[in-house]
């Protein structure tokens, strides 16, 4: 039986590196491939983690004020949703404008596939490992 090694097993490392999918709606072909970090990633985790302190910070400030939080506006939910397939996107070939952070947050406003099969195919652990 073959050993593994706990460095074999670490997704968070694995995650770092990317991994290119293809933009395909309805299963067809776009020649648009979008890379992705995975969801283990120490870039993802971070910015998880970070999003959440701010809305637990923003719920016990209004507990200590004795106010009930009224329920995020379903377009927290849309940012949040965009920001998390944006910050998995690290590049892409076939698509006019260059890649960065800015043009990222563009692409998953736009285009709600793209954002969606971006954290599909991020959270898709097969995507990163090695064995």
């Amino acid at each position: 039986m073959k050993k593994t090694s706990l460095k074999d097993l670490d997704l968070t490392a694995s995650s770092e590196e990317s991994y290119e999918f293809e933009y395909m709606p309805k299963g067809k072909p776009t020649g648009i491939f979008i890379s992705v970090i995975g969801g283990q990633s120490k870039k993802v985790l971070d910015w998880t983690m970070a999003e959440t302190n701010k809305i637990r910070k923003k719920e016990i400030q209004a507990q200590r004020r004795g106010k009930n939080q009224d329920a995020e506006p379903i377009e927290n939910d849309l940012e949040y949703m965009i920001q998390s397939a944006a910050v998995r996107i690290v590049g892409w070939r076939g698509i006019d404008e260059p890649y960065n952070h800015e043009n990222a947050l563009e692409l998953c406003r736009l285009n709600a596939v793209i954002r969606s099969q971006a954290i599909q195919e991020s959270n898709e652990i097969a995507n990163f490992t090695k064995i």
